[in-house]
């Protein structure tokens, strides 16, 4: 089977506009489609073929995740994070901090396998990680 890239990811979030919006401040998504009912509200964001597919649920509980550090995350099974590659994460890292997003892990250098890291978490406790290869 052919796979030609990563289509989506997907998040679950507890305010389906305030998530858009907070996408679109850091990020500069747009919303590309919106589709669902009162009770789940769905929608596709993304820019430069970079997508991600949010689900706002009425009652959604917290995820597991929202409480740990990343490595604490990797304790149990499933989807931990997305990841999206910046050409300058010291600078990606700097705006967003001035901006009020909650950094949970800074810019590590040259880290297996061989690339530059930091993670964040969006309004809902989802981990985003930026990535730099050198």
């Amino acid at each position: 089977m052919q796979i030609d890239s990563l289509h989506h990811a997907g998040l679950s979030v507890s305010d389906f506009d305030a998530a858009v919006a907070w996408w679109q401040r850091h990020f500069g998504f747009e919303l590309l489609k919106e589709w669902g009912t009162p009770e789940l509200r769905m929608g596709l964001i993304g820019k430069a073929g970079v997508h991600v597919e949010l689900f706002c649920k009425a009652g959604a509980t917290p995820g597991p995740d929202e409480a740990h550090s990343v490595p604490e995350s990797f304790a149990q099974r499933g989807w931990k994070h997305v990841a999206f590659a910046v050409p300058d994460i010291a600078a990606a890292i700097e705006t967003l901090r001035a901006e009020g997003v909650e950094i949970i892990v800074d810019p590590v250098r040259d880290a297996p396998p061989g690339y530059h890291y930091a993670f964040m978490r969006d309004p809902d406790g989802n981990q985003v990680e930026l990535v730099e290869v050198p």
